[in-house]
């Protein structure tokens, strides 16, 4: 365990140079998008290490339990994800509120799409979040769509018209594109509302 938090930290740290590159203007253009494209992939495997490292430990303190097959269905994988940016939230001094209906059913590609929306969510609330006011996620689903929520509190300095990181939000604004999904964000009086959403569609068991 030791060594496997050794590792996800070190990969933390090699996301947040990213990043940070990615966004430092001094570099060529050519540069900062290699930098970009690094944090994004960065990002992917160290999530992935990260819900590794939570069913290891889950079936570790329950080693008899029945249910780690469900555990490991795609329903869950998005819990567990939320959960996770939850945890990164509160590390870094927020107060999260976090919703999450029952009757959530995703596909793979679903799944995968909307754990980097939610850290992306996560990692602007981060970056343009005010701390001294709680955030909130949710996730919810009707007949027609599910949807992926999140709302926070800004500084007035914080004014641009849509929250932005080196992971690239635009980028994930297309991946939703492409399910026929939509991300949308407005700030309302201060409080910055992000959401998500793409069509219910049949899930495989």
């Amino acid at each position: 365990t030791e060594m496997h938090d050794l590792v996800a930290y070190s990969m933390s740290q090699t996301v947040l140079r990213a990043r940070l590159a990615a966004e430092n203007e001094t570099y060529p253009e050519e540069a900062r998008e290699e930098f970009s494209a690094l944090a994004v992939t960065g990002s992917d495997a160290l999530h992935e290490l990260r819900l590794l490292l939570y069913t290891l430990k889950r079936r570790s303190d329950n080693p008899l339990s029945s249910d780690e097959t469900t555990f490991l269905k795609p329903s869950h994988d998005i819990v567990t994800s939320i959960r996770l940016v939850t945890r990164d939230l509160e590390d870094a001094g927020f107060e999260v509120n976090c919703y999450i209906s029952e009757n959530i059913g995703l596909s793979r590609t679903q799944t995968l799409i909307l754990s980097r929306i939610a850290r992306e969510m996560g990692a602007n609330i981060i970056r343009h979040g005010d701390a001294s006011s709680p955030a909130s996620f949710l996730l919810s689903q009707n007949k027609q769509r599910i949807q992926l929520l999140s709302t926070n509190a800004v500084s007035n300095d914080h004014i641009i018209p849509m929250p932005s990181s080196g992971t690239g939000i635009m980028s994930m604004q297309e991946r939703l594109a492409a399910l026929g999904g939509a991300l949308m964000a407005s700030n309302e009086e201060g409080t910055w509302i992000t959401s998500a959403s793409i069509p219910v569609v049949e899930v495989e068991e």
